[in-house]
């Protein structure tokens, strides 16, 4: 099963659209990672989303969910340069 890091936008998930997308790809057999699925509290927010990203142990590929918002967030733009390293 591959296992995938899914940036978005928080925005795009007020109304669960990110988290039908994640459902939808997890019951096609990808094993999807969500900072709000997978980040542990009290550790260090952005190592925890870099290692994700950049661990071929944690995850095989990075997905981006492209709308908008995502591509003018911040914090997406974040993940964006973890991915491209």
């Amino acid at each position: 099963m591959a296992t995938i890091w899914l940036t978005y936008a928080w925005d795009d998930n007020q109304e669960r659209d990110v988290d039908f997308i994640a459902q939808e790809l997890e019951e096609a057999g990808v094993e999807v990672k969500l900072d709000r699925w997978n980040i542990q509290a009290g550790n260090r927010l952005w190592e925890q989303i870099e290692d994700f990203i950049l661990d071929e142990e944690e995850c095989d590929a990075w997905v981006l969910y492209a709308t908008p918002n995502s591509l003018g967030s911040e914090a997406c733009k974040e993940e964006y340069a973890y991915a491209l390293d």
